[in-house]
């Protein structure tokens, strides 16, 4: 390209050279004066050749900026086109209303989160505390059963068998006794050593000495067929009942 604009320019110098060097010199055979304009003096000088052409201008280095906004902005300001500017200057600015506007939703939100997490917090705290505070009610819950249960078995439920079988046998040693004695009133009143009255007294005796048999041996029976293992279901189920709570606690 450059090139052929050189070889234009040259041509068109030499035609506009031989184009005055035709005018001044004139038609030949002319005058003295006309010979003199044959010649010019050859020197070095500039010689300008306007040239007019269109073209568009491009950058040598040049910097592709995108904004980082992910939505459509208004342009509130905007560097001059062909202006100069350095490091840190500002290119554009876009309007920040409705950025600022979501940005302060946000921050409420993001508050109100706060809110909702510290209220979460509090309350899993006192749940915390109190999911402990069943559990170490549970846990005394099954120690107490366990321990009652171990004191009936070893302490209370043999102390009242044994009660019963004592009375029993206190009862029915009585019964025999009464009933001893009752056998040889009949002799004793014949020979005039107790009266009728004595007589019907040791009737009497024996009489009550066999209910408080019949009443001792009923208990043990009673005990032994529907108290004792009733006594030993519920000891067990508190036993039982008091772990299962302390599973689920």
């Amino acid at each position: 390209m450059k090139k052929a604009l050189l070889l234009v320019a040259v041509a068109a110098a030499l035609a506009a050279g031989a184009y005055f060097a035709a005018v001044k010199i004139g038609p030949a055979g002319g005058g003295t004066e006309d010979k003199a304009k044959k010649f010019f003096e050859a020197r070095i000088g500039d010689m300008d050749v306007p040239i007019k052409e269109t073209g568009v201008l491009k950058a040598r280095n040049s910097t592709r900026i995108n904004s980082a906004l992910e939505r459509e902005a208004k342009i509130v300001f905007l560097a001059a086109e062909g202006s100069r500017v350095k490091k840190g200057d500002p290119l554009v600015k876009f309007d920040p209303t409705q950025l600022d506007r979501e940005i302060d939703t946000e921050k409420q939100n993001l508050d109100a989160a706060k809110a909702q997490y510290d209220a979460a917090k509090v309350d899993f705290e006192i749940q915390r505390t109190d999911g402990e505070n069943e559990i170490a009610k549970a846990k005394l819950s099954l120690d107490e059963a366990e321990k009652n249960w171990d004191k009936y078995e070893k302490g209370e439920l043999p102390l009242k068998e044994r009660e019963n079988k004592i009375r029993l046998e206190e009862a029915e040693s009585n019964l025999q006794r009464t009933r001893e004695k009752l056998k040889h009133m009949p002799d004793l009143l014949k020979d005039g050593f107790v009266t009728p009255d004595q007589v019907e007294q040791k009737e009497i005796e024996v009489k009550k000495a066999e209910v408080e048999w019949e009443s001792a041996k009923s208990d043990l029976e009673l005990y032994e067929k529907y108290t004792k293992p009733l006594e030993i279901d519920k000891k067990k189920a508190d036993v039982e009942g008091a772990r299962t709570a302390l599973d689920s606690s």
